[in-house]
């Protein structure tokens, strides 16, 4: 955060603090939720306006702007009139955190939705299980975020899922937009995952396969026993003196080798059908394994891509900065962030430069140190941390003063601090 101090800029805690004075904080968070997530539907110029309105007719008391910069911070591609626009319009956002972060919340929106109305569970670790299934690691790092800001103090998913309910449709169409605009940036795992799917027992292929054949071949060998009995009966019998049945042993043999040439041939009728199966079931799992192969090779080659575009564009954006902050144009960023914390615009100018500066937040273009009272300097950091003005050896603490607060885009410094000595 930039802390030349013309906006407000509000903490989690401190933005619960101030609002929540007329509801608890559960009351107060799930309020501003459904509010945040709801206007953008409604309203697409005057999002704020209309956020004001709604704020005074819920909370009873006028939406100063830092809480609507706080909202705004969680959610910027909801609560940005332009940036709506855009998307609608088919234009690629380029900050991957707001893509992230936007597609965790109308995702959020969207499985609330649906499984409210089966009646399902509302649990933050099952839409983790739903979205990781969807997107793999792709929203790891901001599901946090989201669940730390945007959901803090939210315990009610029931009654959000129900405000939300009348607008599913806009918010479907409004996913769809989203994500084909930024298609490119986006990575999907599985289109089919359903928010609403159960888990089913499942069996394997070879127990479905073996069963039959199981059954069939217990059945065949307890009529095979039952006919050996009965003929070992009558043997029994004719050795006891009893009166001799050749013909009908005879009879009972014939028909015993029948009935086992009729097993036979069915074992081989199920031998010859298994092996048939069994064959289609490898050229599919061939063909699964081509399907398989190529869709590893496309996510190989788009996240290539991804990776290449996202560095040429931070390259691009280092290099537009350090070319608006080059010495020889008399380094005009740093001219005009010094002289925006000195007070020494006024306020109508003031307010313009304020806005530049949210403009390279927004970028992630932040300064080094923000607060002097935060420098810290010795020998050992010197010319590590900092550019100097003056000699090395003319470097006394007591004299050290910043003279630029230097630059960073996202965790990487692209100009050191400046340090300067006091005037004795």
């Amino acid at each position: 955060m930039y802390g030349h101090g013309r906006r407000e800029r509000l903490t989690r805690e401190k933005f619960f603090e101030k609002n929540a004075k007329n509801c608890t904080p559960q009351e107060f968070a799930e309020r501003t939720y459904i509010l945040v997530h709801t206007v953008y539907l409604q309203e697409r110029e005057r999002i704020k306006a209309r956020m004001g309105m709604l704020w005074i007719k819920q909370f009873g008391d006028y939406m100063e702007d830092a809480a609507f910069e706080y909202l705004h911070t969680n959610e910027m591609v909801l609560t940005t009139p332009s940036v709506i626009r855009d998307v609608i319009a088919g234009k690629e956002i380029s900050q991957m955190k707001y893509i992230a972060k936007t597609l965790t919340a109308l995702e959020f929106d969207l499985w609330l939705i649906k499984r409210s109305a089966k009646k399902l569970p509302l649990a933050w670790e099952e839409f983790q299980k739903y979205a990781g299934e969807k997107y793999g690691t792709f929203l790891d790092k901001q599901m946090h975020s989201f669940q730390e800001y945007d959901l803090c103090y939210v315990e009610n998913f029931e009654r959000i899922a129900l405000e939300l309910a009348p607008y599913q449709k806009e918010i479907e169409k409004f996913l769809q937009v989203f994500m084909q605009a930024n298609r490119m940036k986006i990575s999907v795992e599985n289109v089919q995952a359903d928010p609403c799917r159960e888990q089913r027992k499942s069996f394997s292929r070879a127990s479905v396969a073996a069963l039959p054949k199981e059954e069939a071949v217990q059945k065949k060998h307890s009529e095979k026993e039952e006919k050996e009995e009965r003929i070992l009966d009558e043997t029994q019998k004719k050795a006891a003196g009893e009166p001799e049945m050749d013909e009908r042993t005879e009879a009972l043999e014939k028909e015993t080798q029948q009935e086992e040439k009729a097993v036979l041939t069915a074992q081989c009728s199920d031998a010859a059908l298994l092996r048939e199966y069994e064959i289609v079931l490898q050229e599919k799992d061939r063909r699964i394994l081509r399907l398989e192969n190529d869709i590893r090779e496309f996510k190989r080659q788009r996240d290539e891509l991804r990776e290449y575009s996202m560095g040429q564009y931070d390259k691009g954006v280092r290099d537009l900065f350090l070319l608006m902050n080059d010495v020889r144009y008399g380094k005009i960023v740093d001219y005009l962030y010094r002289a925006l914390n000195t007070g020494e615009l006024e306020d109508n100018m003031a307010s313009y430069v304020d806005n530049f500066f949210m403009l390279l937040e927004d970028m992630e273009i932040e300064p080094v140190v923000a607060d002097e009272g935060e420098l810290v300097v010795n020998r050992e950091n010197l010319t590590r941390m900092f550019n100097l003005d003056f000699d090395k050896n003319a470097f006394h603490p007591a004299r050290v003063a910043l003279k630029y607060a230097g630059w960073k885009y996202k965790d990487m410094v692209i100009e050191k601090p400046t340090l300067t000595l006091k005037e004795d």
